[in-house]
């Protein structure tokens, strides 16, 4: 398992529902390259969307990769270049369901 994202995004929109003309909110878990963040606006104003807004519980500012400085941006917490795992975060399918947010450090024995 890995601590780093591949930055391959793929977008499947068989079945999405149609934005036209609304206003769009997209919930994210953590905001870190904002690589999918970025495909994700992209595509609700390129199908018509109002306006679009991403509300995140955590944002990796010293990880992105794109900008988005033209994306409402709506953040809970700030969080240091570290990878977390807890409530709906995962390694390796594991930590997802501990109740809070952690940092699991490189070299930490997890057997």
């Amino acid at each position: 398992a890995a601590t780093t994202t591949s930055g391959d995004v793929q977008l499947t929109t068989a079945g999405a529902a149609d934005v036209k003309g609304r206003t769009v909110i997209l919930v994210e878990d953590i905001c870190d390259t904002g690589t999918t963040l970025r495909k994700l606006v992209d595509y609700c104003r390129a199908a018509g969307a109002n306006s679009v807004t991403v509300v995140s519980l955590l944002n990796k500012q010293a990880r992105r990769v794109v900008d988005l400085s033209d994306v409402d941006l709506r953040i809970a917490f700030e969080i240091p270049d570290e990878f977390v795992i807890g409530f709906g975060l995962d390694f390796d399918e594991r930590f997802r369901t501990l109740p809070y947010v952690g940092v699991l450090r490189p070299g930490t024995d997890i057997n």
